[in-house]
């Protein structure tokens, strides 16, 4: 193996190999993993070539091994957006809740949320009732979902229309019965105090007015 991930990956000789001659004019091969196999001026944290120094039995070479960026293998969806079906001629797409996976060459994984500056939503479009399919763009990788687009249905909306005046009236009649049960209680309370004289006032006002015209009617006469 000649390539590793920055930061990520360490050294490995597995299926490396040095041919090692003996000054009597012998050769041998033998495996970088052999005991007595060492390497030098490793550095998996530069980007590059990095050379490093094989060793054995105080004889060196030279390797070259390539150390890689960490980048981005993919992304997928991690969970859609609360919503994801839209009344015909709806202008804004609502993206809260939608996040994306990404996985990188390292094998590690972040989950980040499409309301990212860094994602690019496009696709959009509520002129057409059926599927449509929300493009999501992060570092140069795609993932993409579903979202539906619905004709608007007015048979719906006259029941909620309905049930929404059905409870305003309930709150108006609410109201007005408090009030005329606060008058009828100020009568009651006042009928209450003063029921007897209300009563008896008339009957009083009547018997002064018939003795006025009688004593008046029997002076005129004599």
């Amino acid at each position: 193996k000649k390539s590793y991930i920055q930061g990520f990956e360490n050294l490995d000789l597995t299926g490396g190999k040095i041919k090692v001659e003996y000054n009597d004019g012998s050769s041998e091969v033998i495996d970088m993993t052999t005991e007595g196999v060492t390497a030098e001026g490793v550095n998996n944290e530069k980007i590059g070539i990095n050379i490093i120094t094989i060793k054995y039995k105080g004889v060196s070479t030279k390797l070259d091994i390539n150390i890689l960026q960490k980048e981005i293998l993919s992304i997928s969806m991690e969970s859609l957006p609360e919503v994801t079906s839209y009344v015909k001629g709806t202008k804004n797409l609502v993206l809260t809740g939608g996040k994306i996976r990404v996985i990188y060459n390292d094998e590690s994984k972040d989950v980040i949320d499409i309301l990212s500056n860094d994602i690019k939503v496009s696709g959009f479009d509520s002129t057409k009732v059926g599927k449509n399919i929300i493009k999501i763009e992060y570092s140069g990788k795609t993932t993409q979902f579903e979202i539906e687009i619905k004709e608007e249905n007015k048979e719906e909306n006259k029941e909620e229309n309905k049930e929404v005046n059905k409870e305003e009236n309930k709150e108006v009649n609410k109201e007005v019965n408090k009030e005329e049960n606060k008058e009828s209680k100020i009568s009651q309370k006042i009928f209450g105090k003063y029921g007897n004289n209300i009563i008896i006032l008339p009957i009083v006002l009547i018997s002064i007015i018939g003795i006025y015209t009688f004593f008046k009617y029997k002076k005129i006469k004599i």
